[in-house]
């Protein structure tokens, strides 16, 4: 997860969202406060950046609520706080953020500021996976796959994570690919398990989990041929 949003501020700057000379013009909209934060944390001036996300968030801009909650998150110009840092990528959430939406069903997930809850955590990763977010799919397949918070589901699992190896989520074309060599939810098929792990190594050549499965995967493949040979 990228800690800020740099391609939508490129796109705000080259429209012409440009930061006023004054830090203090009360004219400044959402959008401008959140570009000079963005600019001021690239130039390491998180406590900076930390104000002018608080700004731009308390007038609604979702994007900032985000960057803030990452700057709470990572104790970047702001003392490291995951209660608040929940509270603000909920906001963010609720402002049409996925991202926001991950990164709290995340918080959910491990108890990090917020009191753990797996059923709630697949409620925003549902949300977060909706709006394009691939590793919500991801993590929200694997609920599926474990029943933790929601019914078991193997069908619903693979169906997410295909969704999300198709989005180039690297880790869930591997778990894919261990579900259809396990078949669990679907016919064993180690010719496409094998398919899914050349494209999480497309993706990630130096992925070690998928290299290990593509190991597997050969040995399978070896075992079988050397089946064939002592039958004859």
């Amino acid at each position: 997860m990228r800690m800020i949003k740099a391609a939508l501020f490129a796109a705000m700057l080259v429209l012409g969202v440009a930061a006023p000379a004054s830090a203090q013009d009360a004219s400044e909209t959402a959008e401008q406060l959140t570009v000079r934060g963005f600019q001021a944390y690239q130039r390491g001036d998180y406590a900076t950046a930390a104000a002018l996300y608080t700004r731009a968030c308390d007038e609604g801009e979702p994007v900032a609520c985000y960057n803030l909650a990452m700057n709470y998150s990572r104790g970047h110009g702001v003392a490291q706080d995951f209660t608040r840092a929940a509270a603000l990528f909920t906001r963010a959430c609720d402002g049409g953020d996925a991202d926001g939406c991950f990164k709290l069903g995340m918080l959910l997930r491990e108890g990090s500021g917020v009191t753990q809850d797996y059923a709630r955590a697949a409620t925003y990763l549902n949300r977060a996976c909706d709006g394009g977010n691939a590793m919500a799919c991801t993590a929200l397949g694997g609920q599926y796959e474990d029943g933790r918070g929601v019914a078991q589901d193997h069908a619903r699992a693979v169906s997410l994570y295909d969704h999300a190896c198709d989005g180039g989520e690297v880790v869930a074309c591997t778990n894919l690919a261990v579900v259809y060599i396990e078949g669990r939810g679907v016919a064993e098929d180690y010719v496409h398990a094998e398919q899914l792990i050349h494209r999480a190594l497309a993706l990630n050549p130096s992925y070690q989990r998928a290299q290990e499965i593509g190991l597997l995967i050969e040995l399978h493949q070896l075992r079988v041929e050397l089946q064939a040979l002592t039958a004859r």
